[in-house]
């Protein structure tokens, strides 16, 4: 359950640093699927991530589109999880740290 809340999480910030790119652009929706393709592919929703070939699996695993899907979906249905597409291999990656330190500079940014 803590997966599932933690990927909507991360969704969340995307998807307000999305909203606080807004403030410059008129095209919301533009900037929305922009952020859906690779969201789309990179997730795993189109195709499992055990399909891809292994260099875009790994660039994949850079991103935080897996951890939305893959690894929530993975985690319910029992599969094997590896520890490289996990919720505790973000922290040394410093994903979440990029996360909200880009969603506070582009705030700072707009409030000027």
């Amino acid at each position: 359950m803590l997966a599932i809340w933690l990927a909507f999480t991360i969704n969340f910030l995307l998807q307000s640093c999305i909203a606080i790119l807004c403030f410059w652009s008129e095209r919301a929706s533009a900037l929305e699927r922009l952020l859906f393709i690779p969201y789309l592919f990179l997730s795993g929703l189109v195709a499992p991530l055990e399909v891809f070939p292994p260099e875009l699996r790994a660039a994949a695993h850079w991103t935080p589109f897996p951890l939305m899907v893959a690894f929530p979906a993975q985690l319910l249905a029992g599969g094997p999880v590896t520890i490289g597409a996990s919720f505790a291999a973000a922290p040394r990656r410093g994903r979440r740290q990029r996360a909200f330190s880009s969603r506070a500079m582009f705030y700072r940014l707009g409030d000027r």
